[in-house]
């Protein structure tokens, strides 16, 4: 860009403009800030004639301009024929649009003939909320997510249990009262049938038990004997004797 046979950077002319106006809307803002308070001491300082200028043409200023240093404006499109007229009329978009199961409820029947004619699109989208509509309700329950009777005598024949076949025992054999279920305490957990390693484990667990127990047996005697012993010789030393009492242990 020249100017008056200077060359001129525009991005650093738009830097520099960004800073100037930055700078008069805070002299002219804390200018309005402090005059407000009544503190008492000196005025504040006035901003000058050239901040209040820059101030007011702020808003005017690039208003067809999309550059980043001039955010605080808003960008106007031309008036022209093609942003102002409309491509379609409301008729034919109400043909293209796609109704949904909602909608299509609400569609006249063919009985009503062409005397149902829906004025505008409210009549189509009814105004309350989904969520209070009961069609909404059963349509949440379809098919697919309704277990079939296949899937519900595999899950029979998986738990092995059935409220409606022991109600039909009842029934077959002639007793009247149903079989009350009983009553799981808590805490109680169902035992399973051992393995047969764990019944190899469990005899083992018993012979290493037993064995221990006759080890401790014979360390028992064992150090009972030699406490004995021990005794003896100090009352030979003594001088003195008792009977020995070895055999009662």
């Amino acid at each position: 860009m020249k100017v008056e046979g200077y060359n001129r950077d525009v991005h650093r002319m738009k830097e520099q403009w960004l800073r100037v106006k930055q700078q008069a809307k805070r002299n002219v803002g804390q200018y309005k800030r402090q005059a407000k308070l009544t503190g008492g001491g000196p005025p504040p300082p006035e901003p000058t004639d050239f901040d209040w200028k820059i101030k007011d043409m702020i808003p005017h200023d690039f208003v067809e301009d999309s550059s980043c240093f001039d955010s605080d404006t808003t960008p106007v499109l031309p008036a022209n024929a093609e942003n102002t007229q409309i491509s379609c009329s409301t008729s034919e978009l109400e043909k293209h649009v796609p109704l949904t199961s909602q909608q299509e409820k609400y569609q006249p029947s063919s009985s009503q003939g062409e005397k149902f004619q829906p004025s505008s699109c409210m009549s189509k989208n009814p105004p309350y909320s989904k969520r209070y509509d009961h069609n909404y309700v059963t349509e949440s329950f379809s098919d697919d997510k309704v277990l079939q009777l296949d899937e519900y005598e595999e899950i029979i024949e998986e738990t092995g249990t059935c409220d409606m076949d022991d109600e039909e025992d009842n029934n077959v054999t002639g007793e009247q009262t149903p079989k009350a279920a009983p009553l799981k305490k808590r805490g109680q957990v169902k035992m399973k049938a051992m393995t047969q390693y764990e019944r190899q484990l469990l005899k083992l667990n018993e012979k290493r038990i037993a064995q221990m127990m006759r080890h401790a047996e014979e360390l028992h005697a064992l150090k009972k004997q030699n406490e004995n012993k021990l005794f003896q010789e100090q009352l030979k030393r003594l001088g003195g004797s008792i009977p020995d009492t070895e055999g009662s242990f």
